[in-house]
């Protein structure tokens, strides 16, 4: 009678340990349990669940030695076997993993899980045959949605591409949540170059999982693939990136989608960690040495990587190229021509292979074959953002335009738009009805300057119906535009006399009969996102000097500098507070009718190469402009006047950073200007003053 009374309490303590076990109390399941088997040391039932309970707590020696137990005990228990198969794995014990599987497989033939255990560990073992074999006799057993991704996953590496989409597809109709389904169909529709879909099914995962880590590295490259930085960006900082090798993939992306993003500095730190983790991976080192290769400060090492690049593969045309890239920042025109060419001739199909050979072109002059390969601009990734769709074709000069409606729309900067605009009047004279879709900023100055019969649409509003188009920066070629043609009466800008008499209440302090005030306008830094800020713009106090000598050699009335920017850097906030002379606006600069009346009150305009300075040049006004050793293209190489802007003086740094140089140059051409009788008409073209 005792004997059986005692089964039936620990009957019941068995079933309440299983109800603990159940609902997820597992501290308390393991105390039932553990109090039958000081009543009962070999209790089949409780060893095998005491086993499973501290697998599911993470303890798994415990669990080993409890399912082992067990064994010893009924040696030819299926579930027991997969139990104790389940905590070899955690314990890394492969070997001895398979060996339960298999054994669990063979007394029960029905056990589907035991299946799919094997297949997963054939497919870490990168052995998919015999993992399809086992995710196949699982699926048969009614295994579902994970079984289906393993087939997928098997079919993929044995290149049965079809089947396996088609298992993707059924895991997903089984479990429409089934992230790994989500993410591993992407991943083979990226393989297929078929990138919208892989950024759609990489979401999809996403939304379900936002740190799924597979799903974020597939959203990135299918999203850099399509022109999409700011969402590969997002998806690259949505993974922890611990250092793990595997991060080098992720931080490629990243740079990725920061170059494109106009974020050089960012691009460099992500490529520079995935180097650091994979100082072998030969195409890594290639795309570190790229992006080095446009920064003048970076040449040297960028020149390492690539003559390191060279030794493993020598004559690679995209080495080579990038060795041209890095001639070209330092200012070796030839060199960079001669890499260039070779390389192209060697593959021609190097992305923005030809945009970057038509730099060098349009820096020496060679209009005629630099506009046709500027054309080539469509693929490079920063400038294909800006690339616009339309259903009607492209007019590039081919024919006539004559009566048709042509849509001229900005594709660049602001200072490009202004450069630009001056071929509209050309395309009114030819017969065409012109609707021009400009940057916002710009839309009331060039509502104002063009001619009436141009329609101009700010950027965003609706446009109009149009029969042909043309991006703004392909006038040039469709005009075939050579340095003797340039379209190059100026000024082709005014400011409006009401900007220019409210601002003059500003600027204008009171000048006696003998005291003339001499007011020179000054830009000395560009938008920070701009790829190539970091070399054309220049900090304030590096202008301090300058303004100084101006007003200590000024012998004939004041000079006053108005800055014409509406943003002050914060590198360069103590360096206004320390210079009186400098008369700062900030927002009260609104638009660049504002910008165009503070120009029209200067006698003369001293800019980097910003909007200010194309804004200056298109309204005549004497302008110096600062220019990096290696200009932007439109103002050539060595010439100190612009074909663009007759009214505009060039001073270029001798070598790299070197505006040092380039200040002295200034300071003292202003200081003899200043010396001069302040009191005539100046001559931009002479840089004084006539008497």
């Amino acid at each position: 009678m005792n004997g059986s009374r005692d089964d039936g309490t620990l009957a019941r303590l068995f079933h309440d340990a299983l109800d603990f076990h159940q609902a997820g109390r597992l501290a308390d399941a393991e105390t039932l349990y553990r109090q039958i088997l000081l009543q009962r040391r070999r209790h089949f039932e409780t060893m095998h669940m005491l086993g499973v309970c501290l697998h599911q707590r993470g303890e798994y020696e415990g669990a080993e030695k409890y399912l082992r137990a067990a064994l010893k005990v009924r040696p030819d228990d299926a579930a027991a076997h997969l139990n104790y198969g389940n905590t070899m794995r955690e314990l890394n014990r492969r070997h001895e993993a398979l060996g339960s599987y298999r054994r669990a497989a063979n007394l029960n033939p029905g056990l589907d899980m035991a299946h799919y255990n094997l297949g997963t560990m054939h497919e870490e073992a990168g052995d998919p045959a015999a993992a399809l074999y086992h995710y196949e006799r699982a699926l048969a057993l009614h295994s579902a949605g994970p079984a289906q991704v393993g087939r997928g996953n098997c079919l993929v590496a044995l290149g049965r591409t079809e089947e396996a989409a088609a298992a993707y597809r059924a895991a997903l109709v089984h479990d429409p949540d089934c992230v790994d389904a989500c993410a591993n169909m992407a991943a083979l529709l990226l393989r297929q170059d078929r990138f919208e879909e892989a950024l759609d099914l990489s979401e999809r995962a996403l939304a379900l999982e936002s740190g799924h880590g597979p799903a974020n590295l597939i959203c990135a490259t299918a999203a850099n693939k399509l022109g999409r930085p700011e969402v590969a960006l997002r998806a690259t900082e949505r993974l922890p990136l611990d250092g793990g090798v595997a991060d080098v993939d992720a931080l490629r992306q990243r740079a990725q989608a920061l170059t494109a993003l106009g974020a050089p500095d960012g691009a460099l730190d992500a490529l520079n960690r995935a180097h650091a983790l994979d100082s072998e991976n030969w195409s890594l080192r290639f795309e570190l040495a790229a992006v080095m290769a446009r920064r003048p400060d970076l040449a040297d090492a960028a020149m390492a990587h690539i003559e390191a690049l060279l030794v493993q593969k020598p004559g690679d045309p995209r080495t080579r190229f990038n060795r041209g890239i890095a001639l070209l920042t330092q200012g070796d025109i030839a060199g960079a021509r001669l890499d260039l060419e070779a390389a192209l001739a060697d593959d021609p199909s190097i992305p923005a292979g030809k945009f970057n050979l038509a730099i060098i072109d349009l820096l020496e002059g060679r209009f005629s074959v630099g506009w046709q390969r500027h054309e080539g601009r469509w693929d490079d990734p920063l400038l294909r953002m800006n690339r616009r769709a339309f259903a009607q074709p492209v007019w590039l000069g081919e024919d006539g335009i004559a009566g048709k409606r042509l849509l001229v729309h900005a594709e660049q900067g602001l200072g490009d738009t202004l450069q630009f605009c001056r071929y509209l009047p050309s395309l009114v004279a030819m017969g065409a009805s012109v609707a021009f879709e400009v940057p916002g900023p710009l839309h009331a100055l060039l509502l104002r300057n063009l001619p009436a019969e141009i329609v101009i649409v700010p950027h965003g509003a609706p446009l109009p119906a149009f029969d042909r188009h043309c991006p703004m920066m392909s006038l040039p070629m469709a005009f075939g535009t050579t340095l003797q043609t340039i379209p190059r009466t100026t000024p082709y800008i005014h400011a409006s006399p009401e900007h220019v008499d409210r601002w003059r209440h500003r600027v204008v302090r009171h000048e006696g009969a003998h005291s003339p005030v001499f007011r020179v306008g000054i830009a000395w830094s560009g938008n920070p996102a701009h790829a190539n800020d970091r070399q054309r713009s220049i900090a304030l106090h590096s202008l301090l000097p300058l303004m100084a000598c101006a007003t200590a050699k000024s012998n004939s009335g004041a000079v006053d500098f108005l800055a014409l920017q509406n943003h002050m850097p914060e590198r360069d906030r103590d360096a206004l507070a320390a210079t009186p002379q400098l008369k700062y606006f900030g927002v009260a600069i609104e638009d660049f009718e504002d910008a165009a009346a503070l120009i029209a009150l200067c006698d003369l305009v001293i800019s980097v190469d910003t909007a200010s300075a194309h804004l200056a040049g298109a309204m005549g006004k004497p302008v110096w402009l600062l220019l990096p050793h290696v200009p932007d293209w439109r103002w050539l190489m060595e010439r100190s006047d612009s074909p663009w802007y007759p009214s505009a003086s060039l001073y270029r740094q001798p070598a790299p950073g070197r505006w040092d140089a380039v200040l002295a140059q200034l300071q003292d051409r202003l200081a003899r200007l200043l010396g001069d009788k302040s009191v005539g008409t100046w001559d931009p073209l002479q840089g004084c003053l006539e008497i």
